[in-house]
């Protein structure tokens, strides 16, 4: 997915604001959306989330967490039960 330089400033400023000082991103740059398992730095943000390095994914929409409806409920129930951490656009 494209990442445009205006929505990580964006994001960067909710940090910001929010207080949370530590923040990285993970981008899949010209790979679809479509299918969250053919994408290595969703699946690398998920491996991180299990070993709970993190409590909030932030997305400047939700469409960019998940482009098909099923992996994004998948994907956030996943993260919700099993690591305790929120999804937020």
């Amino acid at each position: 997915m494209k990442v445009s330089k205006k929505q990580k400033e964006k994001l960067k400023q909710f940090c910001e604001f929010s207080g949370w000082t530590k923040y990285e991103f993970f981008v899949d740059e010209g790979i679809s959306g479509r299918k969250a398992d053919k994408r290595p730095a969703f699946q690398d943000m998920i491996k991180h989330a299990k070993k709970k390095e993190f409590d909030v994914i932030l997305v400047h929409k939700f469409d960019r967490f998940a482009r098909s409806r099923e992996d994004s409920v998948v994907y956030k129930s996943l993260l919700k039960k099993e690591c305790n951490i929120k999804v937020v656009s």
